[in-house]
């Protein structure tokens, strides 16, 4: 395995290896059809196959990891924290003093961020509201007829909106300082 820059020939793999790492976690309905391309994109390769990628957005001195994924054939041999390391490498000698990631309710990559030295520094609450729960919330305007909606909420308000919507997530933002 070699953890290397993403390449435009790797979209297929790294595609696959994507919906299928986000599959089975609270990030599941992210999976999409196309790259969409970030200022850092890093990729774990075995026999040039995409088996992990981590993508980071990089707009200053603060970088917000956008996706980390192992395929799932592949998890538990220290592909994320390859990724991860180089990652953290390259954005210091970039001048990044902070990174974070957006972590839905998802213990296992929360305990990963957590022994990578992130800590939980902000939380909201997402809400996916289906056609008749969005029909209680929201009016029809301008012709519109909302079939599904994904909404914010303060997580002081987490008991009410769980009485309310059948789908709701914790969402929290882990942070780490770097050097």
């Amino acid at each position: 395995m070699e953890v290397r820059d993403y390449e435009t020939a790797d979209e297929p793999s790294w595609l696959r290896c994507r919906a299928l790492g986000l599959l089975d976690t609270s990030h599941g309905d992210e999976a999409r059809q196309f790259k969409v391309r970030t200022d850092l994109e890093l990729v774990a390769a075995g026999d040039n196959v995409v088996i992990g990628l981590l993508d980071v957005a990089v707009p200053g001195a603060e970088a917000t990891i956008d996706v980390a994924v192992v395929h799932p054939d592949h998890r538990r041999r220290g592909i994320a924290s390859a990724l991860l390391g180089q990652a953290l490498q390259r954005l210091e000698r970039c001048g990044v003093h902070t990174v974070d990631a957006w972590v839905r309710d998802d213990e296992p990559a929360l305990a990963w961020f957590a022994r990578h030295g992130f800590v939980e520094a902000e939380q909201y609450l997402r809400i996916h509201a289906s056609a008749e729960e969005v029909g209680t919330v929201l009016s029809v305007k301008h012709g519109l007829e909302p079939v599904a909606a994904v909404l914010h909420a303060r997580v002081e308000r987490e008991t009410e909106m769980r009485h309310r919507f059948e789908r709701v997530q914790v969402c929290r933002r882990m942070v780490r300082v770097l050097a």
